[in-house]
């Protein structure tokens, strides 16, 4: 135990921020003999996640819960909430981003002193280990390229450790960057670039360019095919023959609460989605064909539209890219018992796309009781709502 105080008090004296022992942050000037220990609570164990649900098969389809502040008989209540839950969050992001810099510089370190720091990741004693990865972290950002030899070290401890540490801090980086994309970004926002960033904060280390790559082979694939079909339909049904039929892409019936349909890398690689991903990997393609492709947000339910002025047509990309007429999406929705508004067929903005995708993972995390995520997808909803709650208080 005194050889791993001799290495760790260095490390210790230096930080500016102070470790984080036994559940509180320590501000007593004991040293950390003393404080490791007087360490004599235990945590409770965590709870493993709990499995997806089983929804009954007569719910319908997915509708996450109305929670933006556009109702005005609220009295402006909720509105305020809001608009001071943004405030904490641009701070919030500030503050991260301008801590890296500072610890950076007053905590410089010697290659000996990182390796002595990060082989104690690997000690068997919770106390030294909690203690060295709060230090770690105090390091900010650039600390992910002192682990990453590590993450293939031969010890199985200090490899996963190492491992588990680095996703932790790019996950936070990730998640700092797209709530400032949220935050900076207009309605007609670029809904690729905020699905990938999205992404992103649950898979840091996924390799966006190769993605795009693969997207822009299988629009160029299409861009062939379509020359020899100029007609509306004929185009449409050649891109459905080889999403559909060719790629494999299909609408994830059997988990359709699953939060990996969501984010766009997963619906890649598993070739399923739900209705919304499944529109957003039309749209990117359309974007890329130059097709007047929008997508259509209906309550439940979301579908894309080609429009020129020669024709129209209604894609149910969930459902093999079945093309509809206006008149059967006005009787879905009666059938479903929404009504019809005009609003309900009219093109979604890529703001209020990134929105409703949001809102959907942050139900399903509500479903699953993953507090954290809950957490998580509520600051992203209150960040892409900034704009709706700046009009509401214009109008005021």
């Amino acid at each position: 135990m005194q050889t791993k105080l001799a290495v760790l008090r260095p490390f210790i004296k230096c930080a500016r921020h102070l470790p984080i022992l036994n559940g509180r942050l320590e501000t007593s000037n004991e040293p950390l003999s003393v404080k490791l220990a007087s360490r004599s609570e235990k945590k409770k164990p965590i709870p493993p996640n709990s499995h997806f649900k089983r929804f009954p098969s007569n719910t319908g389809r997915h509708r996450p819960r109305n929670r933006f502040p556009h109702d005005p008989k609220n009295g402006g209540r909720i509105v305020v909430a809001w608009t001071a839950e943004i405030g904490l969050i641009n701070r919030g992001i500030t503050q991260r981003m301008n801590t890296p810099a500072t610890s950076q510089s007053s905590l410089s370190l010697t290659q000996s002193q990182k390796t002595a720091l990060i082989s104690l990741l690997a000690d068997d004693d919770p106390a030294v280990y909690k203690t060295i990865r709060q230090t770690l972290l105090n390091y900010g950002p650039g600390v992910v390229a002192w682990l990453r030899p590590y993450s293939f070290n031969r010890d199985p401890i200090l490899r996963r450790r190492a491992q588990e540490l680095m996703q932790f801090v790019e996950r936070q980086e990730a998640d700092n960057q797209f709530v400032a994309f949220c935050l900076n970004q207009t309605e007609g926002l670029d809904v690729e670039m905020g699905a990938w960033r999205l992404a992103q904060t649950q898979y840091p280390d996924i390799n966006l360019a190769a993605y795009q790559a693969l997207l822009d082979s299988f629009a160029a694939e299409l861009r062939e095919r379509l020359g020899h079909h100029p007609g509306v339909t004929s185009s449409l049904a050649t891109i459905n023959e080889y999403l559909f039929s060719e790629l494999g892409f299909v609408g994830n019936e059997q988990n359709y609460y699953d939060p990996d349909n969501s984010y766009l890398n997963r619906v890649i690689d598993s070739r399923t989605g739900n209705p919304i991903s499944l529109c957003l990997l039309y749209l990117v393609l359309a974007k890329r064909l130059q097709l007047p492709v929008v997508g259509i947000g209906l309550p439940g339910h979301f579908l894309c539209r080609y429009q020129s002025p020669i024709a129209e047509a209604y894609i149910d990309v969930f459902n093999r890219g079945r093309l509809l007429t206006k008149a059967e999406c006005i009787h879905y929705l009666k059938q479903a018992g929404h009504g019809y508004l005009d609003d309900y067929l009219a093109p979604i903005t890529p703001r209020r796309m990134l929105l409703r995708i949001c809102a959907n993972l942050h139900q399903i995390y509500l479903d699953l009781e993953l507090p954290k995520e809950v957490s998580r997808f509520q600051r992203y909803i209150v960040a892409l709502s900034k704009d709706r709650i700046d009009r509401f208080q214009t109008r005021g």
